[in-house]
């Protein structure tokens, strides 16, 4: 009883000559204080819109076990369509994602190893320009452009034309 007595004082203390509903209220926002929940709540929803937006979402991969992994397909077969596997159904979707993100390498027979030295011959030109005679490059933008599409610095890209310049075609 001891103990009530000092909690009853400390509290009569507080309110003396004050006014209750204020003293209420102030109680009343530190015991549901919810400003960390609301914090919490936003970091949650822009996990599930990510999650969301991902191609295995977006697109719904066919699920189903290959061997000893599990697979994820979207499109008709593994030479036309995107493919990812795993040990889980998890894994083969975030391998999907992967695949589904990732550019196709540079051959020396294909039409991007072709575009890519046609590319590089506009970026040489003074200014280059485009079959209409417009100008495509300023201040290194068609530079960066051309990096972005191919995955690679200029000198990295120049490296994987064969040595005349010219692409191969079987």
């Amino acid at each position: 009883m001891d103990s009530y007595q000092a909690i009853y004082d400390a509290v009569r203390s507080r309110i003396s000559g004050g006014n209750v509903s204020e003293a209420v209220a102030e109680a009343a926002r530190n015991a549901f204080d919810i400003s960390h929940m609301k914090v919490m709540l936003q970091q949650d929803f822009s996990i599930a819109a990510y999650e969301m937006q991902r191609p295995c979402v977006l697109f719904k991969p066919e699920l189903g076990i290959d061997g000893n992994k599990w697979s994820a397909l979207y499109g008709p077969d593994l030479m036309h369509g995107v493919c990812g596997f795993g040990d889980s159904p998890a894994e083969a979707m975030a391998d999907f994602d992967k695949a589904w993100n990732a550019r196709l390498a540079l051959t020396k027979t294909g039409g991007d190893l072709a575009r890519l030295q046609d590319q590089l011959a506009k970026l040489d030109g003074d200014p280059p320009h485009d079959h209409s005679g417009n100008v495509v490059r300023g201040d290194g933008i068609f530079a960066k452009s051309i990096e972005r599409e191919f995955g690679a610095p200029i000198e990295e890209l120049r490296k994987r034309l064969p040595p005349n310049g010219k692409p191969k075609h079987d």
